[in-house]
């Protein structure tokens, strides 16, 4: 077993446990076994330090695409919402309704669609309305709108409606 020699500072050890810095040196013996152990913690270290640095990495990553998924399925179901209110407040039509915004729709002749129209900022988004009747009647539809977020459907929703 070959002994590695290494020097250091020695102190001198008083009574009631204090030290004093003395200026001799001592000479100390590494084992063989000892010479790597530096570089092995060091190691160690770096490879814990990668793993938690990743694990820190994906985490923001994950919160980010979150908050995306998030804002976009909020700003889709108020778009949802706002166009359902947009098809209660016109006149009840029988025949069935069937649209898309923000492409040329074909609404009912009996509807006001002067301020009618995909709100601004909501370039990537599109609507499609759709109706049917309820088990027969006439009198009863309901009505479904389809959000899409870069041609993926994001929100759905769906309402009846009556004829008073």
């Amino acid at each position: 077993m070959k002994l590695k020699y290494i020097f250091c500072k020695a102190e001198k050890r008083l009574p009631g446990g204090k030290t004093t810095a003395g200026g001799e040196k001592k000479l100390m013996r590494m084992h063989g076994s000892e010479r790597g152990a530096s570089l092995m913690e060091t190691v160690t270290a770096m490879s814990i330090l990668s793993f938690v640095g990743l694990a820190a990495i994906a985490g923001v990553f994950t919160s980010v695409k979150s908050n995306d998924m998030a804002r976009t399925h909020i700003a889709a179901e108020s778009l949802a919402r706002s166009e359902i209110e947009y098809i209660s407040r016109q006149p009840y039509v029988t025949a069935a309704i069937d649209y898309t915004l923000p492409t040329s729709p074909t609404y009912p002749t009996e509807w006001d669609t002067s301020a009618h129209a995909m709100p601004d900022g909501y370039t990537d988004y599109s609507i499609r309305v759709s109706s049917s009747g309820v088990y027969g009647e006439s009198s009863i539809q309901k009505i479904a709108a389809v959000v899409s977020y870069m041609d993926d459907d994001v929100f759905t929703i769906e309402t009846y409606r009556a004829q008073y």
